[in-house]
């Protein structure tokens, strides 16, 4: 049997991902019509597979055909001949299309690429090119080499990276997913305002997974204690939304109460506790006391004794509030002081007696208040009269007569006295020393 001639491919090219060849690929000697012609390639070091249809002295490339490199590819060209049962194949020297860049690989040390919000993440790519990395649409120019920590993730990020290599570069995408967890607020209430034994642990703010509210995402809650506000427990089949406490929970005081927002995803579990109540004895509220009574006031001017009314004695705590309310009938309706919320209250200006006191309720439920003790401005309203005007002459070293009293000085509460004055020149004016109502008395 006739020799089978192999011959030669022509050389090697390196292209970019996606671009066509710049040239077929081109068999060196002409064709002979006893040997039947066959491309194939391979990719990855698997075996060589046929082309279908590809039988001519050259492999041309158009981008929709089936052996349109994608990746670094191997193509060589078989030559068989025979006659019945006895066939000979030959194959030519491959020769290689190089893709460019090089295979990359991303890949991050979260499982499945998920983390609770809050924690680190580092990306890496793999693969011999030069790499950018680039986050939510940002150039980073802080990674090493092949690497890229991220810090503190708050919010699911999308990190992209530039291989290149030679000239080409492909972008590849990883996408950190963050579980983000909102645990709410919570309060106290109580409900019934002679046994707080019994008392309610409300939400007064859901907690949330990445926005969306756990019915609908699919989390949970676990309310928890602690008798020292270190070491935490979780209350057994205490997983709505309220704790209610005194029930089937009962606690020894001193406690800490929060609840716990949680989620599982992609088998990674996040959790997240919301504020803590302290409870030192039973939930009680106690008004206090302002320490000075009352204080008197001359016209519209703030008090000079004490500016500010403070308590002791009550009820302080994160679930507790505080209103500040007045009185201008004696007590006998009170009207709340706008803003006034704070532990302490500065006085102002009055123009009638006003009465003051502090209101205490539980921050979830203002049902059972508790009031201070009343602090009062008294007001003073001082009339001073009138006297006769006008002038009278009299002899050198004689007594004047008596001046006529036209309207009698009054005040509101309290003993009014008198001071006569004179002045030379109706500017400065001095003491006579002179309290009777009449000058000169008679």
């Amino acid at each position: 049997m006739e020799e089978v001639i192999v011959g030669m491919l022509s050389d090697a090219q390196t292209i970019c991902e996606g671009n066509l060849p710049s040239d077929p690929i081109s068999y060196d000697l002409d064709l002979q019509p006893q040997f039947n012609y066959q491309w194939q390639h391979s990719t990855n070091g698997e075996p060589y597979i046929d082309i279908y249809g590809e039988n001519q002295k050259e492999l041309t490339f158009d981008g929709n055909d089936i052996h349109f490199p994608t990746k670094t590819t191997h193509y060589r060209l078989a030559i068989t001949r025979g006659e019945g049962g006895v066939r000979c194949t030959g194959y030519t020297d491959s020769t290689t299309i190089i893709v460019l860049p090089k295979s990359t690989q991303l890949s991050s040390n979260a499982p499945n690429n998920t983390i609770c919000v809050g924690d680190d993440v580092t990306i890496t790519a793999q693969g011999s090119n030069t790499f950018q990395f680039i986050v939510n649409g940002l150039i980073r120019s802080d990674a090493s080499d092949n690497q890229l920590t991220l810090n503190n993730l708050t919010q699911t990020t999308t990190v992209t990276v530039r291989a290149s290599n030679s000239g080409c570069s492909k972008l590849h995408t990883i996408v950190i997913n963050v579980i983000k967890i909102d645990p709410g607020t919570i309060d106290l209430s109580v409900d019934d305002c002679d046994d707080t034994s019994s008392f309610k642990l409300l939400s007064i703010e859901a907690g949330t997974i990445n926005d969306k509210s756990l019915a609908y995402i699919g989390g949970s809650y676990q309310w928890e204690y602690s008798p020292d506000g270190i070491n935490w427990h979780g209350i057994n089949l205490a997983t709505e939304e309220t704790l209610q406490v005194g029930g089937n929970f009962t606690y020894t005081a001193p406690s800490h109460f929060r609840r716990v927002t949680q989620y599982k995803l992609f088998g990674v579990d996040c959790k997240l506790h919301s504020n803590s109540i302290y409870l030192e004895n039973e939930p009680t509220l106690t008004g206090g006391n302002i320490s000075l009574t009352q204080q008197l006031v001359c016209g519209n001017v703030t008090p000079s004794l004490k500016k500010t009314l403070s308590v002791t004695g009550a009820t302080v705590g994160t679930h507790v509030q505080y209103q500040w309310e007045k009185s201008t009938n004696s007590g006998a309706s009170y009207t709340e002081i706008t803003g006034a919320t704070s532990h302490s209250f500065s006085l102002e200006p009055v123009s009638q007696t006003t009465s003051y006191r502090r209101k205490i309720t539980w921050k979830g439920d203002s049902s059972c208040p508790e009031y201070s003790s009343v602090h009062t401005l008294v007001y003073l309203q001082n009339n001073p009269g009138s006297i006769q005007s006008g002038t009278v002459s009299i002899c050198y070293n004689s007594v004047p007569p008596q001046i006529e009293n036209k309207n009698v000085a009054l005040i509101n509460t309290g003993t009014l006295t008198y001071d006569w004055e004179y002045s030379l020149d109706a500017i400065n004016w001095k003491s006579l020393g002179h309290n009777a109502v009449l000058f000169p008395s008679k």
